[in-house]
């Protein structure tokens, strides 16, 4: 049933104005729209001097003056756990050692030759430190949670932009024929408005599939980079993680404090090279320098000052390693062989660091950006009046208060899902940011630190030769050790002659499957 507003007539009974309340809604909401467009303005602004002052204290720092930063640096580390001890468990806490977690955790050679508890580095996942953010696709109620940190909680000023145009388009629309008879004009008839109303809902129309396609191939390709970035991050603790294992089985059985301080240099360049890759693309390393590798023992005074002068401090490492394999072959613990594929381990790991590295460089062409932009600008304008048309003519009418609902709320729900997913882009094309969508380094360098750590420090067990066991190491019957016969007569897969008698070859004819 139509809700007839108050109006503000003249002395002869033609309205002046109707619906007075909604103007001073519609002013409200445009001013809404301006400050929260300069809010989010200021904050950006104080966001990047932030991010600059941190990035040039790190310079100033790593230039050589380390007294500079000696003690913001620790302060503004804190909450990293590669850096500090984490905190402890409610059973491990004891009195008076509650900020533990503002300790930092220190490779010291004594805890590597010991192994002691405290030198093991920390499980990420026993401290809540994961590489992405964990939910559960079946709780609801986690992800609408979750949206007020997400990338939707960016579209707001644009949600608030598009709710206030649609507003003045519906009042125009209600106010149209009432201001073209006080005037006595056929500038701005109800006719005229609706024809114009129509026309926009005709190319909002023909325009929607197009900035859906375009915007779904957007967002499609974003998310297949960020997903490889996931990828190749995985690779590279991997390599990392095999080297280690490898280096841990060649001087394993090497006993004397020689092959031990070998194992524990290697601990220390495998962890330092995984740590300078996140160095300057992670912004929570941003005020990170290489006096805190110094403080926790990753690397020495004499290394601090040959990386603060080498053109890349990574590869300067992975050099330190190839030459550390080569101090091993040459006291005898690898063959040439051995070495060979050790030093192509390296290549390898060097190769997958640099891409890895450049690909996150890597930025859609502006081109393609500027036109995905430009349409669903074009899109979100022609929605307000193209709703404003269709519910308040064709579904409610004029007369109806829903009138300015409708449109409104239709308008930042498409603002919402359109604008969303561009925020969504931009938030993928800074994959170790701040936002609820970004990857955790922590994750990586503690789970691979860990690793490495249990490679190169795990004892091995004793009495595992057969010439050294007792009756518990028999070997299995024959017709069980298949699989496990190293030469081929004696390999039934290969040598048929050698299956027990009243059994057949699973490659042999007449043999059930």
């Amino acid at each position: 049933m139509p809700l007839h507003f108050d109006a503000i007539k003249d002395g002869d009974g033609v309205t002046i104005l109707r619906d007075p309340w909604v103007l001073v809604v519609v002013v409200l909401l445009w001013g809404l729209v301006i400050f929260k467009y300069w809010h989010d303005r200021m904050r950006l602004r104080r966001l990047a001097a932030e991010r600059l002052a941190s990035y040039s204290s790190a310079f100033v720092l790593a230039a050589g003056d380390d007294d500079v930063l000696a003690e913001e640096g620790g302060e503004l580390n804190k909450r990293q756990c590669f850096f500090y001890q984490p905190r402890p468990s409610r059973d491990d806490k004891i009195a008076g050692e509650e900020a533990l977690s503002h300790t930092k955790r220190i490779r010291t050679w004594e805890g590597f030759r010991d192994r002691d508890k405290a030198a093991v580095p920390p499980d990420p996942h026993a401290h809540g430190v994961t590489y992405q953010r964990q939910f559960t696709t079946i709780s609801r109620f986690v992800i609408y949670k979750s949206m007020q940190n997400g990338a939707m909680k960016q579209c707001v000023s644009f949600m608030l932009l598009n709710a206030a145009f649609a507003v003045t388009l519906s009042y125009i629309l209600r106010t149209s024929q009432d201001f073209s008879d006080y005037t006595g004009t056929d500038f701005i008839t109800e006719e005229a408005v609706l024809g114009n109303f129509q026309a926009a809902s005709e190319v909002q129309s023909a325009l929607l599939p197009l900035v859906c396609f375009i915007l779904g191939l957007f967002i499609n390709m974003k998310l297949t980079w960020y997903q490889g970035v996931i990828t190749e991050s995985w690779s590279i603790q991997g390599q990392l993680n095999d080297i280690a294992l490898e280096m841990g089985c060649v001087l394993g059985r090497r006993e004397g404090e020689e092959w031990l301080r070998m194992k524990y240099r290697l601990y220390r360049y495998l962890t330092a090279v995984h740590f300078l890759l996140y160095w300057r693309v992670d912004e929570h390393y941003a005020s990170t320098t290489l006096r805190d590798l110094l403080d926790v023992h990753l690397i020495t005074a004499r290394e601090k000052q040959m990386l603060q002068n080498a053109p890349t401090g990574r590869n300067l490492i992975l050099l330190w390693i190839g030459d550390l394999f080569q101090e091993a072959s040459d006291k005898g613990a690898m063959s040439d062989y051995q070495l060979t594929q050790m030093f192509e381990n390296l290549k390898k790991l060097r190769g997958s660091l640099d891409s890895f590295v450049k690909e996150l460089t890597r930025v859609s062409p502006i081109s393609y950006v500027q036109l995905v932009q430009l349409m669903i600008d074009c899109a979100m304008i022609l929605t307000a009046p193209a709703l404003t048309y269709t519910i308040g003519v064709q579904q409610t009418g004029r007369e109806s208060w829903t009138v300015y609902f409708w449109p409104a709320f239709g308008s930042m729900l498409v603002s919402l899902f359109y604008q969303g997913g561009m925020r969504l882009i931009t938030v993928m094309e800074r994959p170790f940011g701040s936002d609820l969508d970004d990857l955790d380094s922590d994750w990586l360098l503690l789970s691979s630190e860990r690793a490495i750590f249990g490679y190169l420090t795990d004892p091995y067990p004793t009495g595992v030769l057969a010439a050294e066991a007792g009756d518990e190491f028999k070997p299995l019957p024959s017709h069980n050790t298949y699989s496990t016969s190293r030469t081929p007569s004696d390999n039934p897969i290969i040598n048929v002659s050698v299956i027990p008698a009243g059994e057949t070859h699973p490659f042999m004819p007449g043999h059930a499957t």
